[in-house]
This record gives C-alpha cells, structure tokens and sequence, in this order.
C-alpha cells in the first residue's frame, strides 16, 4: 500500500509526544504542547470555561486564560479591580468587597468615591450645618419613589433650624437645599430637625415624617418638641406647624425631648405602630427612652406607654434610637 505525502504527515509524529507533526505546533519539542482556547464571550480576556478549542493559533473571540465566572459581564474576571456595583468583580466568591480596608471597619467595606455621586446636596449658606442628619430612605407622598430627609439644624437665626423634603427622583448634579420641595423652619434656638424619621404608621404605603425641636418652649422652658407629619400627599413650600399629626412635648423643664426619634414599628403588639422618643438630660442625664403608643396624637411623656432610663450617672441613654425589627 502506498500512501500519499498529506497521509504521511497525518501519521508521522517526530518528537514523539503523541501529536502527529500536522497538528503539532512544535514537531521538533515534545514538551510544547497544543494549546487550549477559550471562548471569551464578554471581551475581558478571560474566557468563562464554556467552550474550549485547541489549535496553533488562537480562533477569533477565543483567548488563553479561563476563569471568568461571569462571562456575559467585561467588568468581572479574576484579578479585576472590585468596584462598588453589586458584582463579584474579582471572582473571589464575594461581592462589593473593597481593595482598601476602612479604618472605621475591621472587615472590609465597599467604599465609593464623593466625586462620583450623581446628587449633591448643598446648604442654604454657611454654618447651617446641613446633612447635620438624613433620614433613612423614605416614601412620603405614596408615589413608589424614594424620597429625601434632611437638616440644617444651625439655618437661621440663632439656631431655629430648617428642615428639608426632597421628592424623587432627585435630579443629577449639585442641588441647592434651599431649592427643597418642602421646608420645616423653626423659631430662635429650636436647633429644629437636628433629628428627623420617617415610618409607616398606619400602614397606607406612605411614610409619616417626625421633626424635632430640641430646644423649643413648648409647655415650660426648653421642654422640647416632636412634630409628626402624616404622609399620603406631597408637602409645598413652608409647612404649617399647625398641621402636624402630632404635637408631643417633653414633661420637665430643660428636659430638651427630641434628642433622637425613631419609629420602631409595632412594640406594643396591638397592631399599630408607636414611636420611640428620648430625653438624654431627663432623669439628671441619665437619659430616658419614651415609648409613644400609637395611634399617636398631641401629648407629652407623661402618656408614655413605657420608659427606659439610664442607670449610670451621666450615661445619657438614648443619644442614639435603632429600629433592628423582629429580634426573635
């Protein structure tokens, strides 16, 4: 049998390693071996394991390295630099988990960059304070988009206090705070709206807005008060104290009441939603939790349903309010 010349290099394999020489992109060096290609389905350079040729040159869309575990996505493959978008941009089985550690952190957090923020905010004028606070997102007025929360508690004079309701969705680029949607102004050394919240209290899709005036003579001198707003409809302009759900007052002079306010949800277990409230000078700065029943309505804290009180001296409790949910 004679066989021809193309048969003879299909069978001839010179360096022995198991390649016969047509194939073999070294025939001379059985330690080159025929290199694996993949398909690199998003253009990154990294091929996701899905398809695999092998050949001397590479087919077109196919690379050397594989690994990607998301091949329909550029930014992500090993090695990637984690950006903060909700993908496991480095492949390491975690997302958003940051290149630089925190100092505030032990674990790492995923930081953004102020320069890339698509809203800033901006104060009215110098030494307002502004974003002194910022209520957890919100929906006010029952549109289904989030809206914002925030203070310049130091605005006007002698510290009255502004503040501010933004509707969504807000718009990109620097916006004056002045240019608010809604304000809430307070009288002379209220600090109004050092802390705002925002809840769902009777359970119609729209979040009520608490406002505090820290410093306000209400009942006697710098007893404090907290406003609470209903929601349903978009706030205009200066809004009218009168208009408030809710009036509650502290019940002692200097008893400051609104140092931090939070809704909580429902901790009487009635099926309506309460508030909680606190007077960290109250009790001789032992500091003292009010927890307001609701449906809630004008008072003072006399009408607690509950009170938690600090017991070391000048501990001050309830600086800060966290509503953590169903612990059990």
């Amino acid at each position: 049998m004679i066989i021809g010349e193309e048969q003879w290099s299909e069978r001839i394999d010179w360096d022995q390693d198991g390649t016969a020489n047509a194939s073999d992109c070294a025939p001379h060096d059985a330690a080159v071996a025929v290199p694996s290609w993949w398909l690199d389905g998003d253009g990154d350079g990294v091929g996701g394991g899905a398809e695999r040729v092998q050949g001397c040159e590479a087919p077109v869309g196919y690379v050397a390295e594989t690994g990607d575990c998301d091949d329909s996505e550029p930014s992500v493959y090993p090695g990637a630099v984690e950006l903060c978008d909700g993908l496991d941009n480095d492949c390491n089985g975690e997302e958003d988990d940051a290149e630089h550690t925190n100092p505030w952190y032990t674990d790492e957090v995923c930081r953004l960059e102020l320069e890339d923020a698509r809203t800033v905010l901006v104060g009215e004028q110098a030494g307002d304070n502004a974003g002194r606070h910022l209520s957890h997102p919100f929906d006010h007025d029952g549109d289904g988009l989030m809206d914002v929360f925030t203070a310049g508690p130091s605005w006007g004079e002698d510290d009255a206090g502004r503040g501010y309701v933004l509707y969504g969705p807000l718009p990109e680029g620097e916006v004056d705070l002045g240019d608010s949607d809604a304000t809430f102004e307070g009288q002379p050394d209220d600090r109004l709206a050092r802390r705002l919240a925002a809840g769902d209290l009777d359970g119609d899709g729209a979040d009520e807005l608490a406002v505090t005036a820290l410093r306000r003579d209400h009942s006697v001198a710098k007893d404090g008060v907290v406003f609470i707003y209903a929601g349903g409809t978009r706030l205009d302009g200066v809004v009218d104290e009168s208009t408030a759900l809710a009036t509650i007052s502290g019940s002692s002079s200097w008893s400051r009441l609104g140092f931090d306010v939070e809704f909580p949800g429902d901790l009487t277990g009635d099926g309506t939603a309460d508030l909680l409230v606190s007077s960290i000078y109250d009790e001789d700065n032992l500091g003292v939790v009010y927890l307001m029943a609701g449906p809630l309505s004008d008072g003072d804290t006399t009408e607690a349903a509950a009170t938690i009180t600090g017991v070391f001296e000048g501990s001050q409790l309830g600086t800060r309010l966290y509503p953590l949910g169903d612990l059990d």
